[in-house]
């Protein structure tokens, strides 16, 4: 008796051939994401504060200038170690903080040196025509304007508080508020809550510039929004202020 059996060896073969195929695709596939993860591992290089290792973090300094602004300094040096001294290849970014939170940008530049030294931290402007030093002595910032061509940033003597580590804002504040007794909770998630003698309460979130807090702050009662900033003026206290309505400008404490 003849039996045909060629055809079904041909689908087996075939079947094994295909199935071949499609496991050598998928492992040229997982292959390829995998190299490709690898290189955007190794090109993240990183400029934010917080996150993963591999992130460079941002040293920041505030000051109330001799001009009764808020400035902000942001730092970006080029690796972890260059935080503790930072080198001539540290870049800087200068912004002014109004009273509604928002920031404009001044100046930005290089800078060398270190504000815990005698000859403290230098910063010259990209186009060379602001120059300024920070010192940092205890807990005493000072900045010195040298050469201000267009007038944009004012020096000036203030408190310093060390916000490189946990957020100095997180815990509960309480003093008069708009002629009224408050208690306010910063938490460590960038939002706060609190209410006042009178049983009305109020929240909102923080952006935080360093030492300043430029805040959001919702009124429950009146279902009103407004902006504004808090600042150290010195370790338990913030100095507030709302231009945009009511509230007006004043302290809390550090409970």
């Amino acid at each position: 008796m003849w039996v045909h059996v060629l055809p079904a060896f041909s689908r087996v073969t075939r079947i094994k051939e295909s199935v071949m195929k499609n496991t050598m695709k998928l492992i040229g596939i997982i292959a390829l994401a995998a190299l490709i993860g690898l290189a955007m591992t190794a090109c993240d290089t990183g400029t934010g504060g917080g996150g993963g290792g591999s992130q460079t973090p941002k040293e920041t300094y505030n000051w109330l200038g001799n001009d009764g602004k808020n400035y902000y300094l942001e730092l970006t040096p080029p690796s972890r170690a260059a935080l503790a001294a930072v080198l001539e290849d540290t870049t800087y970014e200068l912004f002014v903080i109004n009273n509604y939170g928002s920031r404009t940008k001044v100046s930005s530049g290089t800078a060398s040196g270190n504000p815990e030294n005698p000859t403290g931290l230098e910063l010259t402007s990209t186009n060379g025509k602001e120059v300024f030093k920070l010192k940092i002595t205890g807990s005493t910032i000072t900045v010195t304007v040298e050469t201000d061509d267009e007038g944009k940033i004012a020096g000036g003597t203030d408190f310093y508080i060390n916000n490189s580590g946990t957020n100095p804002f997180v815990g509960k504040w309480s003093g008069n508020f708009n002629f009224v007794y408050i208690t306010v909770t910063f938490t460590a998630n960038n939002t706060f809550s609190g209410k006042d003698n009178y049983g009305y309460s109020f929240s909102g979130s923080v952006t935080y510039y360093g030492s300043l807090g430029a805040v959001t702050v919702k009124d429950n009662y009146s279902n009103q929004t407004h902006k504004g900033t808090f600042y150290f003026v010195n370790e338990n206290t913030l100095k507030y202020q709302f231009p945009d309505g009511n509230y007006g400008s004043g302290t809390i404490y550090r409970q």
